[in-house]
């Protein structure tokens, strides 16, 4: 995601509260499933893949709970993409939600230079699910040699 940008998909606040009553009722289990099966859908095809993103998710739970209010406020980035002068890589899943591959399109288009890809069979986990691609993308990404 970028900061500032604005989710279009009202299904994202339906998300959002959804996962909040089940943390807030203590069932974070059912709060981790709701945000896998929209960022990361576990299929039994790779059993071994989806018991280590359930392991992560779970070690990751206690964010689910934490208060936003504590939270400092992140400046908005979406209106300051076309000042980054740095070599620029998007790597996206073609699996991924519609407005990450939104997002991933406005940072391609508003960084000059940016090279994008987009990595057949894979979700927002594409490090997870197809790492020795994604590897061979970033490798080739910062040896310059293109791909």
């Amino acid at each position: 995601g970028v900061s500032g940008y604005g989710w279009r998909d009202p299904g994202f606040d339906v998300l959002i509260d959804e996962v909040a009553s089940a943390v807030q009722a203590g069932d974070l289990d059912r709060a981790i499933d709701m945000e896998l099966a929209v960022w990361v859908p576990l299929s039994s095809a790779d059993e071994t893949t989806g018991a280590r993103v359930r392991q992560i998710a779970r070690e990751n739970a206690h964010v689910l709970g934490m208060d936003d209010d504590l939270l400092e406020p992140v400046s908005s980035a979406v209106e300051r993409l076309g000042d980054v002068r740095a070599a620029t890589l998007v790597i996206v899943g073609d699996r991924d939600i519609a407005e990450i591959h939104a997002i991933a399109e406005l940072v391609t288009q508003s960084i000059p230079g940016t090279r994008k890809h987009v990595i057949a069979d894979a979700d927002a986990l594409v490090n997870v699910r197809r790492a020795d691609r994604f590897n061979r993308v970033v490798l080739d990404f910062l040896a310059f040699r293109g791909t």
